[in-house]
């Protein structure tokens, strides 16, 4: 028996479908999805992890489960297979899986491949994996630098607020100097900054100005980048890397969390005079007029960039719950036809 891995549910639907042409069974494992087919004589089981299954917190950083069910999902589904596949693009995922995997099985480390079922395979990369690692560790490090302030905020997201300006400037600018479109896109997600073109908020402004000027250097994140990259070479072990890098955090100066800042965070433009709306907890304000809306408690809002509610035009707005994200909706509980409607049928 097979045991195929990949990296989301809906993926291993798909890849079953097409091993059984249409005809995988499925079924669920502790409550995650599974697929099973059989062709030519092999029975395949296949699971999606969803994303990574350990991850560090902290500093120095502790690795502790992300995923309980799909790891356990897979140390079961793992006790009778002879072979394990890992259709991954993601070197740490089929780390983290095959070392699952084998926890209780450790004759299938010697047959476990990294690939597609529908093309070659190779071996599985240890050192890529390692280098990867090794960056989310430095970001784990550095997030506790800035618990302070903002722990979700990336080395990254602080290199490209320190490339982007009070001034509104294009993307194409911004990436010529340095920034990352993922990084941008996080920044206006959370509301430091201000989506194309592209300019601090006031609670980038904030930010720019608590934390040490090395963490909004390009210098620095090419820094760390290159013990990464030396990691994913072999030529600096790991734990040297995260030594290095939690030495070089250690002799910055630490930031101290600024009044304002929650409420600096632009979340989209108010219905009502188009100037900007801003907060993350509890309430969301217009700058302009002062029209606000009340948000649950323990509910951070972020920006849903250019989208606004199609019945009252109020920006939308992401909720995050204990860490968990919700869908996209209108913040206007009290007055807009959709969240009346939805109150009613409910």
């Amino acid at each position: 028996m097979r045991l195929i891995v990949t990296d989301n549910s809906t993926a291993a639907r798909n890849m079953a479908d097409r091993i059984a042409k249409g005809k995988a069974r499925g079924r669920s494992v502790h409550r995650v999805p599974v697929f099973e087919t059989e062709a030519d004589g092999v029975r395949t089981t296949v699971i999606g992890l969803g994303g990574l299954l350990f991850l560090p917190h902290g500093d120095p950083p502790a690795w502790s489960p992300a995923r309980r069910a799909p790891a356990n999902a897979l140390r079961m589904l793992a006790r009778s297979v002879d072979s394990l596949l890992l259709a991954t693009g993601d070197p740490l995922v089929a780390v983290q899986a095959r070392d699952v995997a084998c926890e209780g099985r450790p004759h299938l480390m010697r047959s476990t491949r990294m690939g597609t079922p529908f093309g070659p395979s190779v071996h599985v990369d240890d050192l890529a994996a390692h280098a990867r690692a090794a960056a989310l560790e430095a970001d784990a490090v550095v997030a506790a630098h800035l618990a302070p302030l903002d722990p979700q905020l990336l080395r990254r997201d602080l290199a490209a607020l320190g490339v982007a300006g009070p001034g509104p400037a294009c993307r194409d600018v911004l990436r010529r100097e340095g920034a990352t479109d993922e990084s941008l896109d996080r920044l206006a997600e959370r509301g430091y900054l201000v989506d194309e073109p592209a300019w601090r908020s006031p609670a980038g402004d904030l930010v720019v100005g608590a934390v040490d000027p090395a963490l909004l250097d390009l210098a620095t994140c090419a820094t760390i980048d290159g013990w990464i990259d030396a990691v994913g070479r072999g030529t600096l072990p790991r734990a040297a890397a995260l030594a290095r890098t939690r030495a070089l955090v250690a002799g910055l100066t630490a930031p101290v969390r600024p009044d304002g800042l929650a409420s600096g965070r632009l979340i989209g433009r108010c219905p009502e005079c188009d100037e900007w709306m801003g907060g993350a907890r509890e309430r969301l304000t217009c700058m302009g007029c002062g029209l606000s809306y009340r948000l649950p408690r323990q509910v951070e809002a972020l920006a849903v960039p250019g989208a606004s509610c199609e019945a009252c035009a109020a920006p939308l707005i992401l909720p995050v719950v204990r860490g968990r994200r919700a869908e996209p909706r209108c913040p206007d509980s009290s007055g807009c036809p959709t969240r009346l409607e939805v109150r009613r049928e409910a």
